[in-house]
């Protein structure tokens, strides 16, 4: 804008200079200017060109210093697509008509009517389910069963063991606990093969159960229903052993129900919309490296923005004595000091590539509780507590912000080893999978 203005200070200057007698202050106004003569005529020259163009409307815009001169092209671009835009709404009776107020009411009215259907939905099945728990005083003379437990209960369970009792009372059962949260080494356990005691079992995160413990369960039930995802955590023997050295243990990842039903070609069906991520950046490398873009995610009202970031640390990967990396494990701590200091909601949760980083975190973030207990008490009150896992037991897991350690670098005399503990062996993959799915809004990875 200042250099149309200079253009036109000159050019008055220039005809006052030619049609009339000049003073002295008129010359040095024009040999003050006499270096931007050349890009007023210019400028003059594609104006004429623009106007050959109908784009008086812009010279317009420009000559009133409506416009950033500096980018110039920029602006017209902006112009052009909003009259686009306007001139698309216009042309459409939809979206002329469109009234935001109305839309905003109808999705409110939608949301009520969703909340008001679930908890009709949850009072059904709760009223449903009541009505099907016996009467113990009305029951007891004419069901055995209900006898057996109360006789039970008084005792305190004393000569009876669980297996037992449920032998006892098959019918009750079911009628006091419809459904079962149970582990499979419980369900065989206690209740008697010879037996179908339930309808349908589902195993839930299959792929981490090894098929010789899903049998007891698939034993006792007349149907079954396994969820889990191959791409995800096998079942490994890496917590088998107390003493583990990451570095040189060779896991062994075993075999899954899951792999065995696939292998089997047991009816199956894909799930294929990722819920988790809020932004699409936080699920890309995994629906691009391990899913083939098949995954169907939802956009994000700051699509432009990644939620990805790395934070880079000055420091070094103590290879030779503790095996870990203490910089990154500091950096990690301050962050989370931060966001605890300002009282921040999201809830955050640290995955590490090794135990022992992982433990060295759990170490400085106990300290730093020691040292300001308001953080503590912070946390504990927040609706989701802070983990720190590594790659081996984060499966399941899942926060509003994941701190990525990775840990592993150039040691002090700036060696790079490629030894990068669980990732390196066979089903890293896997792992890395897991590791880097488990935000919800955003993730940061720490490395050097």
């Amino acid at each position: 804008m200042e250099t149309l203005k200079d253009f036109d200070a000159a050019e008055t200057q220039l005809l006052e200079f030619v049609n009339g007698v000049p003073n002295d202050a008129d010359l040095q106004t024009v040999v003050q200017n006499i270096h931007q003569l050349e890009d007023w005529i210019n400028f003059n020259v594609l104006k004429e060109k623009a106007q050959d163009l109908n784009l008086n409307w812009f010279i317009n815009f420009l000559e009133k210093g409506w416009l950033d001169t500096e980018s110039i092209e920029l602006e017209f671009e902006k112009i052009i697509h909003l009259n686009l835009f306007i001139k698309t709404i216009y042309s459409s009776g939809t979206l002329n008509g469109f009234d935001a107020n109305i839309y905003e009411s109808q999705i409110q009215q939608y949301k009520n009517l969703h909340k008001e259907f679930t908890e009709l939905t949850k009072n059904q099945l709760t009223m449903k389910l009541s009505d099907r728990i016996p009467n113990f005083s009305q029951e007891a003379v004419q069901s055995s069963e209900i006898g057996i437990l109360q006789k039970a209960i008084r005792n305190k369970g004393r000569g009876l063991s669980i297996r037992k009792l449920f032998d006892q009372i098959p019918t009750l059962i079911p009628r006091l606990k419809p459904c079962m949260l149970m582990s499979p080494i419980s369900v065989a356990q206690y209740f008697d093969v010879n037996e179908e005691h339930f309808d349908i079992v589902i195993f839930d995160e299959a792929s981490q159960l090894p098929t010789s413990e899903a049998v007891s369960a698939l034993a006792r039930a007349k149907q079954a229903i396994i969820v889990g995802d191959p791409k995800q955590m096998p079942p490994t023997s890496f917590f088998a052993s107390q003493k583990v050295d990451e570095e040189n243990f060779e896991l062994e990842d075993l075999e899954s129900i899951l792999d065995d039903c696939l292998a089997l070609s047991i009816p199956s069906n894909y799930l294929l919309r990722h819920y988790r991520s809020k932004h699409e950046s936080l699920i890309s490398f995994s629906n691009a490296h391990f899913y083939d873009n098949k995954l169907l995610t939802f956009p994000s009202p700051d699509d432009l923005n990644r939620k990805v970031t790395f934070e880079f640390i000055d420091g070094f990967y103590d290879k030779g004595k503790t095996r870990t990396n203490k910089n990154e494990a500091e950096a990690i701590i301050e962050y989370i000091r931060i966001h605890l200091e300002n009282k921040n909601k999201k809830s955050i949760g640290v995955v590490t590539f090794s135990q022992t980083q992982q433990s060295l975190i759990e170490d400085l973030l106990q300290k730093l509780f020691l040292e300001n207990p308001h953080l503590e008490e912070f946390a504990i009150n927040s609706e989701e507590p802070i983990f720190i896992k590594n790659l081996e037991n984060v499966q399941g897991d899942e926060r509003d912000i994941i701190l990525f350690s990775i840990g592993y670098g150039p040691d002090e005399e700036g060696k790079v080893s490629m030894n990068f503990g669980p990732l390196n062996r066979d089903g890293g993959w896997r792992r890395l999978n897991v590791a880097v799915t488990r935000a919800r809004y955003e993730m940061k990875v720490f490395l050097l």
